[in-house]
């Protein structure tokens, strides 16, 4: 009997420690995502700042006031967020086109996107603020670079069981662009070490994350992600 009842504690033991280990995991999974995601916040709004007080300075102050009521949109958009880690991607397209308002004040006309998304696709879950930081490294280091803008192409569309995300911008050789291929390079790389680490956590095995610099600087990024519905908000 006694043999017996410490057989059974034992196991309860070990039940219990494997509980607390599985929670602990957790927990440190949901630190880590909220980390990475609030490490957009910043880099984001230096950029965003920093290109303000450009239009600023140049006076072209109709520019200027547009950007900031455009700024203000956006981060209204991703702090009234409930700090879940997916969103359906009607949203977050949503959330988009409010940076792109962003950049399009800044640049005119010299910035031209075309997106094209399937109908069954808006429900996707897809990580929150997966595209911003992609968008944002197609249009500061590949089409603002280029004297004459440049295109960004988003496509997304559902395959079977995936959710298939395409992203082509024009680009300039790195002997013809304003700045260094090395400050590029560093820049441009904490958005997409972001959304890589993001992407690994949330999903492991699971997805597939390429992104392809040409020799003519033209970028693609390709994405695949696990298609499961969520409630557009």
């Amino acid at each position: 009997v006694c043999a017996m009842i410490m057989v059974v504690g034992y196991y309860v033991s070990m039940k219990e420690e494997r509980q607390r280990a599985i929670v602990v995991m957790a927990m440190a999974r949901e630190a880590e995502l909220r980390a990475l995601r609030y490490q957009l916040h910043p880099h984001f709004l230096f950029n965003t700042l920093n290109a303000i007080s450009t239009l600023v300075v140049e006076q072209h102050t109709r520019e200027a006031t547009h950007m900031i009521a455009r700024l203000g949109d956006f981060l209204r958009a991703t702090l009234e967020g409930d700090g879940t880690h997916e969103v359906a991607l009607a949203d977050e397209l949503a959330l988009t086109e409010h940076y792109l308002d962003i950049e399009k004040a800044r640049l005119g006309n010299r910035l031209i996107v075309h997106t094209h998304v399937g109908a069954d696709s808006l429900t996707a879950a897809v990580p929150t603020l997966l595209l911003q930081p992609l968008v944002e490294n197609a249009i500061r280091h590949g089409i603002a670079v280029r004297r004459e803008g440049g295109h960004l192409h988003i496509d997304i569309q559902r395959h079977n069981q995936q959710l298939q995300i395409r992203m082509h911008n024009d680009g300039v050789t790195p002997d013809a662009a304003t700045t260094t291929r090395l400050d590029i390079d560093e820049t441009a790389a904490i958005g997409v070490r972001n959304v890589r680490e993001r992407l690994q956590q949330l999903y492991g095995v699971k997805h597939r994350f390429d992104l392809a610099i040409a020799e003519d600087g033209h970028c693609q990024v390709s994405i695949d992600l696990p298609f499961r519905h969520v409630t557009v908000s």
